[in-house]
Formats: structure tokens, C-alpha cells, sequence
């Protein structure tokens, strides 16, 4: 599947304006810090089920995390999404309302 970049100038000025008013913005350095103490080795701390979404198509390293976070997490359950890329809540938002009430009500 080949994907073409499509230009729309009209929404980039939307977007960047919407985010420049955000009130939940913060600075620059805040999120260049790395978290202390290290996430990774803490993983194991979650003790809930967790399920982490991937789609299909996104990046090699957010698959990447993604598998970190399963193996990390003590019942961590990753899914990769056919037909989404980045974000599969919108792309295909059927598919993951379904996967997540699946999940939840298998939940004790």
C-alpha cells in the first residue's frame, strides 16, 4: 500500500493555531526530560490488565514500545489494528470500540 501525503494548508493553520491557545501546553523542557526514575524497570509495578492498541501501520518504533510494554506488564495484552496506522481510535473506530468493550468485559 502506497500512501500519499496530501497538503492541506487550511487545516495545518487550524491545527497550529488550536494548539498554540491550549491551556495544556507546556514548556519545551518538561517534555524532553526523561521520567525519573526510569519507567522500564517500574513495568512490573502495574498490577491491573492492561491492553495495549497498536495499528497496523505505524511506525516500526511504536511497535517497538508497544512489545516492551506487554512483556513489561504482568497481563499486559498488545493487539495491532488492521487498516490504522497511528491512530486506530479514529481510522477504524468500530473495530476499536469493539476490541476495548471485549477487553472490559472480560475484566473479573
Amino acid at each position: 500500500m502506497v500512501r500519499r501525503r496530501v497538503e492541506h494548508p487550511g487545516a495545518k493553520a487550524v491545527t497550529r493555531a488550536a494548539y498554540r491557545e491550549s491551556a495544556n501546553l507546556e514548556s519545551k523542557e518538561r517534555w524532553e526530560r526523561s521520567p525519573e526514575p526510569a519507567a522500564l524497570p517500574r513495568l512490573g509495578e502495574i498490577a491491573v490488565p492492561t491492553l495495549i492498541v497498536v495499528g497496523e501501520h505505524d511506525i516500526p518504533d511504536v511497535h517497538a514500545h508497544a512489545g516492551a510494554l506487554e512483556a513489561g506488564i504482568l497481563g499486559g495484552r498488545r493487539v495491532v489494528l488492521a487498516g490504522s496506522g497511528h491512530l486506530p481510535q479514529l481510522e477504524v473506530p468500530d473495530a476499536f470500540n469493539e476490541l476495548v468493550l471485549e477487553f472490559l468485559s472480560a475484566l473479573p
